[in-house]
């Protein structure tokens, strides 16, 4: 057999899956005449067996040998993409094209790299030449709209995803990134309608994951799931399809299983920020702050993450109070300097009514105008406001929607959805609307959209109600809450503008809830119960040595906790282990699972004669809860607000006397409380008669001090304007 036969019959047997023969006749054939496309064939050969070292081995050798050869580069870089070597491909590209300036597959290939490596405006800057050169490569479009989703554009991703799918019908990656992005931007029906189409195939692992991706933002996770645990099974080595079973078990309110899934793949891809970014916030949730504190601060400043790590990482620290203040500021100062939008103060492009009287167009913005702590609060504030005072504008970033919802629309003159769009597009928007006050609920929780604010799109720029921290940001000029949650160290930890507001009342109101029962005691025994019924995320080690000391003051009581995530065993026995550690036993614990409905929720407090805060993030939610329906709460007040909620709600009720200012304070306040024996159904009644007659129950007088401040914040600037 001559050479040009052997090399026939060695690329036949490649392109048939005969390994061993292929492999025997490129061996010869390069021991022969060693030639650039036999190494690169070669190359490809190993790969597709999974021989991902002995290919990096040969392409090694043969780029030695065959330096300028553009196929057999190209061929090496994708292998080390494979194995996350992007960088060394930059490298290798980069030099090359020094030596063949404007070689379109060099530049193509450079474009991948600088993806793959995150540096995503550098490719985007070969990416329209590339392109533009050659449109009719599906490929290339695909590369394209994938960069462009990752910089905010996603009207112009969906149209580079149509025309790769004009070009490539049949390609599964086309169509799956069309549905994945038409579902991320609220498109839901059109997203499930190009999913129906005939020519894909439906059971490719693309396909099964953007099926996948559809069912979770059409809310049904345990779909989701199914699908993404599947797809584990069909390509264990990629880490997307852990990380999207843990999005999966989150949104199912489960603790262990998604951290199970995370871990599996850091270890997959190590070297990727937005896996150790999951992992970090979880594990610092469970209590493993060190080790995921160093996970959350890896992540910081990467630019392919755009914001996420940043506002996680304030979130997380700052509710569990891992870092000082002048870090946390430091830290914003930094992202404002990366992130921030120019400073235009673009509201100024509009002639405002400088009448101090006039009544003030006042836009509250949040992710969270649903049955979720701050729809709870803000419905019945809103319609509790003047609308001569206030005309009110709804402004919603959020992704749920329900009854809560429905009643916040209903007090707001206009309503506005913000949930997509550029943040740059959004600051105009905002600007437009020409609001004299804008409101944030929710400062670096999930799904805000806090960006948009650093444009100065409103005169007056506050936050309030959703986010227990300072956001440090210089865009924000008051933070609004009352005498008990600002403790003195407030000042010291709060951004470099922003006033700290202080109403001459409670800052929130809870009036009676429309679900509440009677309160009753269900106990099965007399034991004495103490409880909490915060999210399981909130019992870190100090907090669960607080309990446990109140727990050994008070022998034969009961500790009953109540978690969402509860529904998990895993997470219900990882409690348990944790205070058995600390010397209590299973039988003085009780887990309840998540209730039913609301109603069910309230009644649950039966279960309890005193609740416990948490600490260091306080309860606001679950103490108003408690109190209502005839629960004592216990607290020790802190120095911040994160700390001092729980003190707040006590204030407002009139129930000062349940603040500590010690451990040791509480432990006995909780010592005589239980001494008196468990509560019975007329003391719980009058609890709930004192809190119905206190501040915490009356809306309308909130309503009224937060429109005089706003009122006295409009004068004021109205004032300066003058001068």
């Amino acid at each position: 057999m001559n050479a040009a036969q052997l090399r026939q019959q060695a690329v036949e047997a490649h392109r048939a899956g005969h390994w061993h023969e292929a492999e025997q006749a490129y061996l010869q054939l390069m021991a022969e005449a060693p030639a650039a496309d036999l190494a690169a064939n070669y190359g490809s050969l190993l790969r597709s067996q999974g021989r991902l070292d002995a290919a990096e081995a040969h392409y090694g050798r043969a780029l030695a040998a065959f330096p300028d050869d553009v196929h057999l580069l190209c061929n090496a870089c994708n292998l080390l993409r494979d194995q996350g070597k992007a960088a060394i491909t930059v490298d290798l590209l980069q030099q090359a094209l020094q030596r063949s300036s404007g070689n379109h597959d060099l530049t193509k290939a450079l474009a991948l790299s600088l993806h793959h490596c995150d540096r995503v405006d550098e490719a985007l800057q070969l990416l329209p030449r590339l392109v533009s050169a050659q449109p009719g490569c599906s490929e290339l479009r695909l590369e394209y709209g994938a960069c462009l989703a990752k910089r905010d554009a996603p009207r112009e991703a969906i149209a580079q995803f149509r025309e790769a799918l004009a070009i490539a019908p049949n390609d599964p990656r086309a169509l799956a990134n069309l549905i994945i992005l038409l579902a991320e931007q609220g498109g839901l029906q059109e997203a499930r309608t190009a999913l129906e189409r005939g020519d894909v195939d439906q059971e490719s692992p693309r396909m099964l994951g953007a099926r996948a991706q559809l069912l979770m933002s059409e809310g049904d996770a345990e779909g989701a799931l199914a699908l993404h645990q599947r797809l584990t099974g069909l390509e264990p080595a990629v880490a997307d399809h852990w990380l999207n079973v843990a999005a999966c078990h989150k949104e199912l309110r489960r603790m262990v299983a998604p951290t199970q899934a995370l871990r599996q793949a850091v270890r997959l891809a190590p070297e990727r920020p937005d896996l150790q970014l999951a992992l970090g916030s979880l594990l610092v949730e469970q209590g493993h702050s060190a080790e995921g504190l160093r996970l959350l601060q890896g992540t910081l400043d990467q630019p392919g993450l755009k914001d996420e790590p940043f506002t996680v990482h304030q979130f997380i620290t700052a509710g569990h109070r891992l870092l000082p203040a002048e870090q946390l500021r430091q830290e914003v100062e930094r992202w404002e300097q990366r992130r921030a939008l120019p400073l235009q103060e673009i509201w100024q492009d509009r002639i405002r009514d400088p009448d101090p009287q006039r009544r003030l167009r006042v836009g509250f913005l949040s992710a969270d105008f649903s049955k979720h702590p701050v729809g709870r609060f803000m419905a019945p504030l809103l319609e509790a406001h003047d609308p001569e005072q206030l005309e009110l504008v709804g402004l919603s970033c959020g992704r749920l929607q329900d009854h809560f919802t429905e009643r916040i629309r209903a007090a707001c003159s206009s309503w506005h959805e913000l949930r997509f769009g550029r943040d740059e597009e959004v600051a105009r928007l905002l600007a437009d609307l020409q609001l004299d006050v804008i409101v944030e609920l929710g400062g670096y929780t999930a799904q805000q959209r806090l960006r948009p604010l650093t444009a100065r799109p409103a005169p007056i720029q506050l936050s309030y109600l959703g986010y227990p921290a300072s956001t440090y940001l210089r865009c924000i000029d008051g933070w609004i809450g009352d005498a008990a949650c600002f403790g003195p160290a407030q000042l010291h930890e709060r951004g470099v503008n922003e006033q700290l507001l202080v109403l001459p009342r409670a800052y929130l109101a809870y009036p009676q809830p429309e679900e509440a029962p009677l309160p009753e005691r269900t106990a099965a025994d007399q034991r004495f119960r103490f409880g909490s019924f915060n999210h399981s995320r909130k019992l870190g080690d100090g907090c669960l040595d607080r309990f446990v000391a109140v727990l050994q003051a008070v022998p034969d009581s009961v500790l009953v906790l109540k978690s969402t995530t509860f529904e998990e065993q895993a997470e219900r026995d990882r409690i348990q282990g944790r205070l058995m550690q600390r010397g209590l036993a299973p039988e003085r614990l009780e887990l309840l699972p998540r209730s039913v409905d609301q109603s069910a929720h309230l009644a649950s407090y039966g279960q309890v004669d005193v609740a416990l805060d948490t600490w260091p993030y306080s309860g606001t939610t679950t103490s108003c809860e408690a109190l209502w329906m005839g629960v004592p709460v216990l607290t020790v007040m802190g120095q911040v607000m994160v700390e001092r909620q729980t003190a707040s709600v006590l204030a407002a009720a009139g129930l000062g006397s349940a603040i500590s200012r010690s451990l040791e304070e509480m432990v006995q306040k909780a010592r005589l409380a239980a001494a008196q024996g468990p509560r019975d159904q007329p003391q719980r009644l009058a609890l709930r008669a004192h809190v119905a007659a206190s501040d915490l129950a009356d809306s309308a007088s909130l309503a009224r001090a937060m429109e005089a401040l706003y009122r006295q914040l409009w004068q004021r600037r109205s004032y300066a304007a003058r001068l």
